[in-house]
């Protein structure tokens, strides 16, 4: 169930002791103490939240995720279709660069869903999630799916709505999906709207 709208002061206070509770915490996979703990960027009241998969080795040395190759890309695909990044919350999964950028096991990441991703959605209250690849996506649908199988899709819980896409690494390698993921885009744009426009009609109901 959905907790009460939170403060943005409230949000700060809720992720910033995320954050010190979780890097104390060494258990975790891919914990290495010459690597840098990357939070999520963006907007604690986002009402749209983007997932990928861990850090590369740009986001290990700035401290903020999707900032190399893949999040350039990721950029330029978002503010083609008409989103401004800056109003997003960004963030992957595993906050820890994982050794020579191996790929998270279904198991690593589940621990790390279990650890922060959970609390972190919990605290940014968005209204649709964009996972970006197989890592992220399995981590919410489920490790037997398949990302081209349901790339694009939208499937509903009870808080918030989610839209798997290929990841911009992919994207690198594969351009010609691009126009997939613009039209992926897309549906979390008329998705976004109808929101917005449901929290307007709402909220002048309430108030009247």
């Amino acid at each position: 169930m959905q907790k009460e709208n939170l403060s943005n002061e409230t949000k700060v206070s809720l992720i910033s002791e995320l954050i010190e509770k979780t890097k104390s915490n060494h258990s975790l996979p891919f914990y290495n103490t010459n690597e840098i703990f990357v939070p999520g960027v963006g907007p604690l009241d986002a009402k749209i939240m983007i997932i990928g998969e861990a850090p590369g080795r740009e986001e290990s040395i700035q401290g903020k995720p999707f900032v190399g190759r893949s999040g350039q890309l990721l950029s330029r695909i978002l503010s083609e279709q008409g989103f401004d990044r800056a109003t997003l919350f960004v963030t992957n999964v595993v906050k820890y660069r994982p050794p020579n950028n191996q790929t998270p096991t279904h198991q690593e990441c589940m621990a790390w869903a279990g650890a922060y991703l959970r609390k972190e959605i919990e605290i940014i209250q968005p209204k649709i999630i964009i996972t970006l690849g197989a890592c992220a996506t399995k981590t919410f649908l489920g490790e037997k799916i398949s990302i081209s199988k349901i790339h694009g899709n939208i499937f509903e819980t009870a808080n918030y709505k989610i839209v798997p896409m290929y990841h911009p690494a992919y994207l690198l390698r594969n351009s010609n999906m691009i126009k997939d993921v613009k039209q992926a885009l897309n549906n979390a744009k008329e998705i976004h709207t109808e929101i917005v426009h449901n929290y307007v009609d709402n909220l002048l109901i309430t108030c009247a």
